[in-house]
């Protein structure tokens, strides 16, 4: 208990609550003192004129004597003060009891968006350095292996460059999501764009990797007007065609689809891979998140970034991306954007 009590008066929470306190009891007491001030004032103005010449007039406007009539009055004038003072520090205690307890969830809702991200912060470094290590220690040991050999042959020597160029290449990818998340998407211009432009930049970009797997993206796409960024939409779309190429077995198809419903425009990316189980289909959109069984694949595997990435440049278009997922039957990742109104389509047609 005396552990726990010294850990919280040590703590950040018990400073700033200390200083909310204080600066709620500093008003309470400064009110305080006006109105007791003010009170006694007016409680003053109570006695009658005529009590400084010595006799007293009543309403009637007869005189009396007034000793026993000026000591009755300023009696209760100093009780009223008394009273008063009683009941401003009575209701200074309950100030200090409920202000206490206030500046303690204020301090704690103050601190606990800033305790949040610097977690974050710190496990984002802490993961990216993780990261970052695993292909920067495969250079280090393929180096040192090659460097043991006392008879390197010229194949040997190649295979080592270019396990090095691959490990490189993943550094880069890696370090150019990592800039892309740093980046501020808050900006973009968006303008009337046609579906069909994004699409086809996207098919390219993911062309060369689908090819490798032998896997067919067949595109059932209607060409509808979104209000994007043609860039970023594209690079949004690759994400989720470049993950489903990831995880969808050799051989197979991949459905590119949409939809429009009332002034929303649904993209939808439908694979054959084994799907996402429902407790890990929120962590899938967050920094590094690999589930055992849908986001780890060997070599195919990603960095739990380009979903993040995705999902950022959605939201910055005033969107979205959906999930829908069932384990062994695949998964449905959606791009949703704003649909273009009528106008704007016909003004770029």
């Amino acid at each position: 208990m005396i552990t726990h009590l010294a850990e919280f008066w040590n703590s950040q929470t018990s400073r700033l609550m200390l200083t909310y306190l204080a600066i709620i009891m500093a008003m309470s007491i400064s009110f305080s003192a006006i109105i007791y001030y003010a009170s006694a004032e007016q409680l003053e103005r109570q006695l009658p004129s005529g009590l400084s010449s010595g006799y007293y007039v009543d309403d009637q406007g007869e005189f009396g004597p007034t000793p026993r009539v000026q000591a009755y009055i300023t009696s209760q004038i100093t009780r009223g003060k008394h009273e008063l003072l009683i009941r401003l520090y009575v209701l200074n205690l309950i100030m200090l009891v409920f202000g206490g307890a206030f500046s303690f969830i204020l301090a704690r809702w103050t601190l606990e968006p800033i305790e949040r991200n610097i977690e974050a912060q710190t496990r984002f470094v802490s993961d990216a350095s993780h990261e970052l290590r695993t292909p920067l220690t495969a250079i280090q040991a393929t180096n040192e292996v090659a460097l043991r050999r006392k008879k390197l042959t010229i194949r040997e020597a190649r295979e080592v460059i270019q396990s090095n160029l691959d490990d490189a290449r993943r550094l880069q990818r890696m370090s150019s999501m990592l800039l892309e998340l740093a980046s501020n998407q808050s900006e973009l211009t968006l303008m009337p764009t046609a579906l069909h432009d994004v699409i086809s930049q996207s098919l390219t970009d993911v062309a060369a990797a689908a090819l490798a797997r032998n896997i067919s993206i067949e595109d059932k796409t209607k060409n509808e007007f979104v209000m994007a960024d043609s860039q970023s939409t594209a690079q949004a779309l690759t994400v989720l065609l470049d993950n489903a190429i990831k995880y969808s077995p050799e051989n197979s198809t991949i459905m590119l689809e949409s939809k429009r419903k009332r002034s929303m425009v649904w993209v939808s990316v439908s694979d054959n891979g084994p799907g996402i189980a429902k407790e890990d289909q929120r962590k899938v959109f967050n920094r590094f998140y690999r589930s055992d069984q849908a986001r780890t694949h060997g070599k195919n595997a990603g960095y739990g970034l380009g979903l993040e990435i995705a999902q950022k440049i959605a939201k910055s278009h005033g969107g979205s991306i959906e999930l829908d997922s069932t384990p062994g039957k695949g998964s449905v990742f959606s791009l949703v954007l704003h649909a273009a109104k009528a106008e704007n389509e016909k003004a770029i047609l």
